[in-house]
């Protein structure tokens, strides 16, 4: 991702969306922060975002007594002109 930008994670579920599901972003230094993840009326997707992203960081989504697989996001800088 480009330095600065948001990233947005959707997810989806067999069967009924469970409660209170939630996004764990752990950044390059270790630091986690739990983010809950909001359902929209009736969608079974379920969203969060992360904005301004400045480095490095590693994702994954918990969900009752389960998770995901974790993820990975990498940062790129455009070089400046002139």
């Amino acid at each position: 991702m480009e330095r600065g930008s948001a990233l947005v994670v959707l997810a989806t579920f067999d069967g009924p969306v469970p409660s209170e599901p939630v996004l764990v972003v752990t950044t390059n230094g270790g630091t986690a922060k739990r983010i809950p993840l909001t359902k929209n009326l009736n969608d079974p997707v379920v969203g969060a975002s992360i904005p301004n992203i400045q480095g490095p960081l590693g994702y994954r989504i918990e969900y009752s007594a389960e998770q995901s697989a974790a993820f990975k996001v990498t940062v790129f800088e455009h070089p400046r002109l002139g």
